[in-house]
């Protein structure tokens, strides 16, 4: 079992995680069942292509919502090679889940975006090539911030999608919630797992991507180590993240 690692602010956290994220291509847009936020005027810092394209980012970013470390110490949370290109004063929280995990949006000076929780289950990121495209899936399957018994996807999509469905293993249809281009769902390991992410898009056309979740998941030994944390509970400190998370696999990032 490979374990996945987190240094924040001095403490080692080490959580035992088989974590898959897929930053990709493929047109996806936002849930016509959702409501979009009141559009307002954005930072000049943030890539055009993230305000035209994705509600979220037309709205005034404010320091209320984001938690004080990933505020003023990405580098404490994002991995490594996003971290630098962090443009932490716009940073958005999108979304709070049924769950009460929060859900923050991190743009980067590069035009990607990172999608990061308060329960740092998900700090993935994206290119702008995988964003404008539609994918930005990712998944976690096993560490110390879900219980044992459950695994997680969360993803990014751009305005316009409907009838968000995930596809299970055993064929079933399950209604996905977008709210403010994000999504976070919650799966029983025991049970049927996801497969497939679709939705229908503007353009009339019906889109799928990989969910991402590793065909072992249910029968994989998940043992994480270390305490669960919530980002809303730390402080800004002197060791940044130095790396990648083991475990933590990105692919066909744009």
């Amino acid at each position: 079992m490979t374990k996945r690692t987190i240094p924040i602010v001095g403490t080692l956290l080490a959580c035992a995680a088989v974590a898959v994220a897929l930053w990709a291509l493929n047109p996806l847009a936002q849930s016509s069942a959702t409501s979009q936020p009141e559009t307002t005027g954005a930072a000049p810092t943030l890539d055009p292509a993230l305000t035209s394209g994705f509600a979220v980012f037309r709205t005034a970013a404010t320091r209320e919502g984001v938690p004080q470390i990933l505020r003023d110490s990405p580098e404490s949370v994002l991995p490594a090679h996003s971290a630098v290109d962090a443009v932490a004063s716009e940073a958005r929280l999108a979304q709070t889940t049924s769950d009460g995990v929060e859900v923050y949006l991190v743009p980067l000076s590069t035009g990607g975006v990172c999608l990061v929780t308060s329960s740092t289950s998900e700090d993935g990121c994206a290119t702008r090539t995988a964003l404008l495209a539609g994918e930005a899936t990712s998944s976690d399957t096993c560490s110390s911030s879900l219980p044992a018994d459950t695994i997680e996807i969360a993803g990014i999509v751009p305005d316009g999608v409907r009838d968000a469905v995930v596809t299970l293993d055993d064929g079933t249809h399950v209604p996905l919630v977008v709210r403010n281009n994000t999504y976070v769902a919650r799966f029983a390991r025991d049970g049927a797992l996801p497969r497939t992410i679709g939705w229908a898009a503007g353009d009339g056309g019906h889109h799928e991507v990989d969910a991402m979740v590793p065909a072992d998941t249910a029968t994989m030994d998940c043992e994480p180590s270390g305490a669960a944390v919530d980002l809303r509970d730390l402080r800004p400190g002197p060791a940044p993240k130095q790396s990648e998370p083991e475990g933590h696999v990105i692919y066909n990032n744009g």
